[in-house]
């Protein structure tokens, strides 16, 4: 696959919906967490993605905390999408630092792996915890 090609089909969203801080560091409140679920699921809806990548492990938590999913392992989760799902999972934000040996293959996995369906029929639904 090309650059042009991959790129072509990717979109980058952050999704908080408002400023966080005025620091590098500050975190999301919550009520920010909260409050950004509407918007992602609009998006989700326009975008129609079959894959979705989080960057960072505070980030992965919060996600899978307020987006309703089922879960495949711990670091893999599948989203309801219109009678369809959306494969998610994660790797360590860039900015924390990110061994290429470790998470190539978890991106590899994540990007470009068949997706099994039937792993939804073995899997527990994970409602948002609010």
């Amino acid at each position: 696959m090309s650059r042009k090609v991959f790129w072509s089909d990717v979109a980058f969203y952050n999704f908080i919906q408002v400023l966080v801080g005025q620091a590098a560091r500050d975190r999301p409140t919550e009520d920010m967490w909260h409050e950004s679920v509407a918007a992602f699921g609009e998006v989700m809806e326009a975008l129609r993605p079959e894959r979705i990548w989080v960057l960072g492990k505070a980030n992965w938590r919060n996600f899978v905390r307020h987006v309703e999913h089922s879960r495949i392992d711990p670091d893999t989760v599948e989203l309801p999408l219109s009678g369809e799902s959306v494969l998610a999972s994660y790797t360590n934000h860039p900015s924390s630092g990110i061994s290429y040996e470790k998470w190539a293959p978890v991106v590899a996995r994540i990007l470009f792996d068949e997706h099994n369906n039937a792993l939804q029929a073995t899997q527990g639904s994970c409602a948002p915890e609010r």
